[in-house]
């Protein structure tokens, strides 16, 4: 309010919203922000508990803003780290929902060099930001597992597929029918035409590929050093 000048002030009617207290962003995060993390990085609650206590630690220690869009991102970054444990042998496999789903994945560095120059325009517009290629679910977890050097095969249709280590006969990857979500749609394409002619932006300046290499050998990283943590304290 104090960069609002005082005549203007004065004319305004100021309501004062009270921010979420700690106890009420640890039940929103156990009630709804972790179950959507875990569904989102296709873990169980069984591959991935949490405790309260924990929820509190990243609360008092990492999420000082009064809503909770930090704290989600905290959890999202835990859920990641979960899914890379898979490739290091500390966690046994992975609960996926529609691998036929459709999606327009891009790089994030990508996607902010478009919104810098799209702030450098003398006359506002709209922009679509994204990349306009499409891949599969599927597609992309059999590439991820390629990275860390595992071939999957699949098996079996629908709910019963299965993605089966080629050369171990062991299964890494299953459908379950929980993370199949009603509203969802299965087919999502952005149409970058605009930003590409008028920003001159590269929507595939990091390919799909390079993509995915750098999430799995980010993902890999971190389960490295946990492992190495876990072999130090065991």
């Amino acid at each position: 309010l104090s960069t609002i000048p005082k005549p203007l002030l004065d004319r305004m009617e100021v309501i004062e919203l009270s921010s979420y207290t700690d106890e009420e962003k640890l039940q929103i995060a156990r009630r709804h922000l972790l179950p959507k993390q875990r569904k989102k990085h296709g873990l169980t609650a069984a591959q991935l508990r949490v405790s309260d206590e924990a929820i509190r630690a990243i609360v008092s220690g990492y999420t000082r803003e009064s809503g909770v869009r930090v704290l989600e991102r905290e959890l999202a970054a835990l859920c990641r780290k979960a899914a890379g444990r898979i490739a290091e042998g500390i966690q046994d496999g992975l609960e996926l929902g529609n691998l036929d789903s459709k999606r327009d994945w891009g790089y994030a560095g990508d996607y902010v060099e478009c919104m810098w120059l799209m702030l450098q325009q003398d006359t506002p517009e709209d922009f679509v930001i994204a990349t306009g290629v499409q891949h599969t679910v599927r597609d992309f977890t059999e590439r991820a597992f390629a990275h860390n050097g595992i071939t999957l095969r699949w098996e079996g249709e629908g709910a019963d597929e299965r993605g089966i280590d080629a050369d171990t006969g062991r299964v890494l990857v299953t459908v379950n029918d929980k993370w199949l979500r009603p509203t969802d749609v299965d087919d999502l394409l952005g149409d970058p035409t605009r930003a590409r002619t008028r920003l001159h932006w590269d929507p595939q300046k990091t390919s799909y590929e390079e993509l995915v290499r750098i999430m799995a050998e980010h993902d890999r990283e971190l389960a490295r050093r946990e492992r190495s943590l876990m072999a130090v304290a065991g």
